[in-house]
């Protein structure tokens, strides 16, 4: 592992930067971050986790170029594959700033003004633990898809906070690389409920609403990169059986923040329970659980078109199903 600890001219802000095999983004993600127009210090700590392309190797360069402002640990194991968490266990615990930021290697900043910006709400408002914004999608090759995630708000919508009951429902809607949250939060780590599961903006922002207010910001300042190469979202796209032990992971993170606020949005965390294992029978395509209890609801709430090719390749998997059967049974019976 490779980590310089020296850091210089007391920064107030940390950007925590996590990536992996992301070469093809990660100089557009560092540049987005050096952008950025403050009137305080930030330093930026970055965390790769044993990248097997040339992300170290451009990581080292933005290191010699910069060093007073560059911190990066390279790993010479993967730390996501021993089940550590790469934010709550090795970089929050890091922080020395009065505030934190966060961004991943295939992501960017939009708005120059970022940082400031949130800095000013979170220095004028003591009882925020947290803020976030809009931001909006690019497809992999960096193309502007013209989709704003703004959650749930219209483009008009005046800045609010969220309830800890709606955060619960919106799920992993809230762009992470939006997130700015004080680190003393993150201090001492993060729960056991955050760090057990294999995702981390849903479990993140859930625990920030228990420390204070989450803010809002109605203001597109970054985009995601939907469907990056590399990314999770893009290994669930190859291998539908890793979303569907992403989602229990997220169920079990549910269940166990549950016992973590005493039971206090009990109702909430089973609807969203459901709601994830509704998704899960989608992905296994099994029609008789969908259109039972507690399921059916969610599945005739599908548009038309969606139940109709949805039941036409349940039952093309059928007959495969049973041709195979037949198939395997006139081999045995030869």
């Amino acid at each position: 592992m490779s980590y310089c600890s020296e850091w210089s001219n007391k920064p107030a802000v940390t950007v925590c930067f996590i990536t992996f095999n992301q070469e093809a983004y990660i100089e557009q993600a560092i540049e987005s971050i050096l952008m950025q127009e403050t009137n305080f210090n930030v330093h930026l700590l970055i965390h790769d986790d044993c990248s097997t392309d040339n992300t170290p190797a451009i990581i080292r360069r933005y290191m010699e170029r910069y060093p007073d402002q560059i911190t990066a640990i390279l790993q010479e194991e993967n730390q996501f594959s021993q089940n550590i968490g790469i934010q709550g266990e090795i970089l929050a615990p890091l922080i020395k700033t009065e505030f934190a930021a966060m961004n991943e290697g295939d992501d960017y900043w939009l708005d120059p003004q970022k940082l400031q910006i949130q800095y000013d709400y979170m220095m004028s408002h003591p009882g925020c633990a947290a803020c976030c914004h809009a931001a909006t999608q690019v497809s992999s090759e960096g193309e502007m898809k013209g989709i704003d995630m703004r959650m749930d708000f219209a483009v008009n919508d005046p800045d609010q906070n969220l309830s800890l009951p709606y955060l619960i429902d919106l799920g992993s809607k809230v762009p992470t690389n939006s997130y700015f949250y004080r680190s003393s939060i993150g201090h001492n780590g993060f729960p056991s409920f955050y760090n057990d599961c294999v995702v981390g903006d849903y479990p993140m922002i859930l625990y920030f609403a228990t420390c204070g207010d989450v803010h809002f910001m109605n203001r597109v300042m970054s985009a995601y990169r939907h469907n990056a190469e590399g990314s999770w979202t893009r290994s669930w796209v190859i291998n539908p059986d890793i979303y569907v032990q992403t989602n229990l992971s997220v169920i079990e993170m549910l269940r166990a923040f549950d016992q973590y606020t005493n039971r206090r949005y009990t109702a909430e965390i089973k609807q969203k329970v459901i709601d994830y294992e509704f998704e899960n029978l989608l992905t296994k395509r099994d029609l008789k659980s969908l259109k039972a209890e507690p399921y059916d609801k969610l599945y005739k709430d599908l548009p038309l078109g969606r139940r109709i090719r949805f039941q036409l390749a349940s039952r093309l998997r059928l007959l495969h199903r049973l041709k195979r059967r037949r198939d395997l049974k006139k081999f045995t019976d030869t």
